[in-house]
């Protein structure tokens, strides 16, 4: 967690702020501080993001590059935003958390997919 402290870089959001959109290539991940993010697809709202959560992970593991969901602010935020090459470098040094968060990617995506089937 230090390093990921280390290289990311701290990101405010007023209420109702657009993080990232659907279908947008990802080029970071957050780490949630403080505050609420809503996570929204095709509109409907999937999930609801309280501290401590990681969100664009997926991007970065397992959608070819592509936002899998559009986030939002819900209320004032404050995150941790962590740039791709950083990411990975962060990734290669600690296996636990690169397994923890891949295997955290995959079910997201998994459940993305069987919503999409269900559709």
């Amino acid at each position: 967690m230090d390093e990921m402290i280390f290289r990311g870089t701290l990101v405010q959001s007023a209420p109702q702020q657009l993080l990232f959109k659907e279908g947008d290539p990802g080029t970071n991940c957050y780490i949630l501080i403080q505050g609420q993010v809503g996570i929204f697809q095709n509109g409907e709202l999937i999930n609801r993001l309280r501290q401590g959560a990681c969100l664009g992970e997926i991007a970065l593991f397992w959608s070819q590059g592509r936002r899998t969901a559009t986030a939002i602010s819900q209320d004032d935020c404050i995150l941790l935003e962590i740039r791709q090459r950083d990411f990975y470098s962060i990734m290669a040094s600690n296996i636990e958390l690169a397994a923890r968060l891949e295997a955290l990617a995959y079910e997201r995506g998994s459940r993305d997919q069987q919503r999409k089937a269900t559709a």
